[in-house]
């Protein structure tokens, strides 16, 4: 499937300002936005417990990065990835990320 065009958005510009920051700054804001979803909806990890050890990719496409999602309820990860990276998902939730935090409210 044919990556999806970002709209011109306030978080289009982030991501050219992100384009160049070291991706290794990225993974500290996401292990605390892992942690407040755990402290405020600790079911929803749970809920995904079906999914084993499948991995899945979020994909705002207006940021210069991939997220893969962990889901185990033990030890939930966030990793950030370059897009040139090569990463296996087992399923992708694709959108602008205006969007995907509308849609995870």
């Amino acid at each position: 499937m044919p990556p999806l065009a970002a709209p011109f958005s306030p978080a289009l510009l982030l991501g050219f300002a992100l384009e160049r920051l070291p991706i290794a700054l990225v993974q500290t804001p996401l292990d605390a936005l892992l942690l407040v979803v755990r402290r405020r909806h600790p079911d929803s990890l749970e809920r995904m417990a079906a999914w084993g050890d499948r991995v899945i990719c979020i994909d705002p496409v207006d940021l210069p990065f991939l997220i893969l999602l962990r889901p185990d309820a033990a030890a939930p990860r966030l990793t950030a990835y370059r897009r040139t990276a090569h990463v296996e998902a087992a399923a992708t939730i694709r959108g602008s990320l205006e969007t995907l935090i509308a849609d995870a409210g």
